[in-house]
């Protein structure tokens, strides 16, 4: 991440920052009044250089900056080094002199830049309108006029992937964070010049394009810097309002924000009650700083605002986020969202193109359509608890919250469905998931098969019932326990494909051309036998060495049954990427789930780790066009923290 700061020259006047990824890809741009607001925005991004729109220092110390001092490390009126270079290049500036009229940011950019210092950032100081130049030549028009703020923030649109989204949002402040974040990023990869003289602090601004060394400019690099390979998300410029609690509605939220969407989490002002699971199933999930597993799992890519909505002006804010909105999420029980005004029927007056996704236990119709559910009852009432165990068991949930996450799989599908509706047909609509029809659907076959064949006995065939290990029908499609005490999953269902081969392999022939086993019904019928014969056989050798032998023995259809713990070591999970390794400024380097699926020209990536309460309100409020005393009235009257 790369941190581009247009200071102005006092605190609580609004100072613009922007945030470029590694890539030189837009994360955020916004403006913020204090510097400990900044230092927050730098230490939940931790960028590797901060540029900072202002001098920085001089060799005799900031008594330069006065009058009665005799300072020989700025000409009176063509001020440092630095600057006299950029002035002989024709790039105009304010110059620093002993009266300087830009004093009073000089001394906070100072202080400010120590402060970043101490927590190890490095900070150089920049001059946007030397950037501009050097990236775009003269002339220039001049920013503050409509024409020239279209110009140079189309420029940027062709620089900085993702500023698209932003079209029409960024005032002339917002532009030179821009280029100073940019000129951060072309430091980063050496194509910058260093103006000013050995004692002073230099000014950094980008390199001329044919004077950058070959070596520093891989091929991906067009001329002005921008990266040709750089690969957008494949929702980057769509942007999600994400009213949901717990796992189902927030799991469809961070896939989309996986994807490069910017996702605006809606809370309470105490939270969605996922921060407060600091244990599940008896066990601890609690982490250092406040928080826990189960909430930085599910929220990961969003930004946090919270809201009272038990207040007029807390729905006013979640209304005015849904004007340019292109995705609305909730998951809160029948009638809750209607009864606040933030029902679909509402909000597509506001907003006729908007995509209202909606989860919820039971569907939108029926006797129970307004009663609560969360996924154990969801797995209970789609037969999900009877698809694990023997016939005759207990009914047993499957673990992980398996049913909250297929809804929200399912709910992301659903809501990019529609978006590709709404580009085809040009129409917003509202979407409906529950935890009924997708965990029906996550055993669609069964639910189908068993249907179909519902007038005949109970069959593994036919899905509808679970015969213990020692009972499968077939015992080529079953697992077994290995000398090491690992298992070994067979699913090898074309059995009679396999069988001479299978036998071979593990050294028993004998059985080829037994009659009791020599064809499927015949092993199906004396199934119990063939499983103890192969248990005793598997008991022989550890799992690799069985691993190994199949492998060299035939095209057969295994794997290990592995733990939740053993994935991350696991070379197909590495290979593949599906274990994300994310810088989190809490815990330090941590491993999560990564997005299931791969994109060749729009990547997924995980900018954001899971957002502090109300971490973002500000921000977003900012450029809602809220006001720093809007925000302290809103403060005052409790409708945000």
């Amino acid at each position: 991440m790369f941190l581009g700061i247009d200071l102005t020259t006092k605190e609580q006047k609004p100072t613009a920052c922007a945030i470029l990824d590694e890539h030189g890809g837009l994360v955020s741009v916004t403006k913020l009044s204090t510097d400990d607001d900044m230092v927050a925005l730098a230490e939940a991004h931790s960028p590797p250089i901060i540029a900072i729109d202002s001098p920085l220092g001089f060799p005799e110390g900031m008594d330069c900056l006065e009058e009665d001092h005799d300072c020989q490390s700025i000409h009176s009126f063509k001020g440092r080094v630095g600057e006299r270079q950029l002035i002989a290049e024709g790039i105009g500036l304010y110059v620093t002199t002993k009266r300087s009229i830009i004093k009073p940011m000089i001394y906070r950019a100072i202080e400010l830049a120590k402060r970043f210092e101490v927590l190890g950032f490095q900070v150089i100081e920049v001059y946007p309108f030397a950037a501009k130049v050097r990236l775009l030549g003269k002339p220039l028009p001049k920013k503050t006029t409509r024409e020239g703020h279209n110009f140079l923030s189309e420029r940027l649109e062709g620089m900085i992937p993702g500023l698209k989204a932003y079209d029409g949002k960024l005032d002339h402040d917002h532009v030179d964070a821009l280029f100073a974040a940019y000129t951060a990023w072309l430091h980063h990869h050496g194509r910058t010049d260093s103006m000013g003289s050995v004692n002073e602090v230099p000014i950094v601004v980008p390199g001329k394009p044919t004077q950058w060394p070959s070596a520093s400019i891989p091929d991906e690099y067009d001329s002005d810097g921008a990266n040709r390979n750089y690969k957008p998300g494949a929702l980057q410029g769509i942007k999600v309002v994400d009213w949901t609690i717990w796992q189902f509605g927030p799991v469809a939220a961070t896939m989309m924000g996986d994807l490069g969407a910017d996702v605006v989490k809606i809370e309470s002002l105490d939270g969605d009650p996922g921060r407060a699971v600091f244990a599940a199933g008896g066990v601890d999930r609690s982490l250092p700083a406040g928080r826990n597993a189960y909430f930085e799992a599910n929220h990961r890519n969003k930004r946090s605002v919270a809201l009272d909505l038990k207040k007029p002006e807390g729905i006013e804010i979640v209304r005015k986020l849904v004007e340019d909105a292109d995705v609305f999420i909730q998951n809160f029980r029948q009638g809750v969202a209607e009864r606040l005004g933030l029902g679909y029927n509402d909000l597509k007056k506001l907003n006729p193109k908007l995509i209202y996704a909606s989860g919820s236990g039971y569907g939108p119709l029926g006797p129970d359509s307004g009663e609560p559910a969360l996924d154990s009852a969801a797995q209970a009432r789609s037969g999900l608890m009877f698809a694990t165990g023997p016939d005759g068991a207990e009914p047993y949930p499957v673990q992980g919250v398996i049913g909250d996450q297929i809804g929200g799989i399912t709910l992301a599908w659903g809501i990019l469905a529609a978006l590709v509706a709404r580009n085809i047909h040009g129409v917003g609509q509202r979407v409906d998931i529950s935890h009924l029809s997708s965990s029906m659907w996550l055993q669609g076959l069964a639910v189908s098969m068993g249907s179909l064949t519902r007038d005949k006995p109970n069959s593994e065939i036919n899905l509808s019932s679970n015969p213990p290990r020692d009972n499968a029908y077939n015992p080529l499609a079953n697992h077994y326990k290995c000398g090491d005490g690992r298992w070994i999953m067979l699913a090898n269902f074309q059995a009679d494909r396999y069988w001479v081969s299978f036998t071979q392999a593990l050294g028993l022939e004998d059985l080829v051309d037994d009659p009791r086993f020599h064809d499927t019904p015949a092993r199906g019928e004396n199934r119990r036998e063939l499983i103890q014969i192969l248990d005793d056989t598997f008991a022989q050798k550890t799992y690799n060495r069985w691993a190994k032998i199949l492998n060299a023995s035939g095209d057969f259809i295994f794997s290990p049954v592995q733990s939740l713990q053993e994935l991350a070591d696991d070379p197909q999970v590495i290979a593949n990427g599906y274990m994300a390794e994310v810088e989190h400024p809490d815990l330090g380097p941590v491993k999560l789930a990564d997005h299931p699926i791969r994109y060749s020209e729009t990547p997924n990536r995980i900018i954001r780790v899971a957002p502090e309460l109300g971490q973002h309100t500000e921000e977003v409020l900012l450029t809602l066009g809220y006001t720093w005393d809007d925000i302290t009235g809103l403060q005052d009257l409790g409708v945000i923290l």
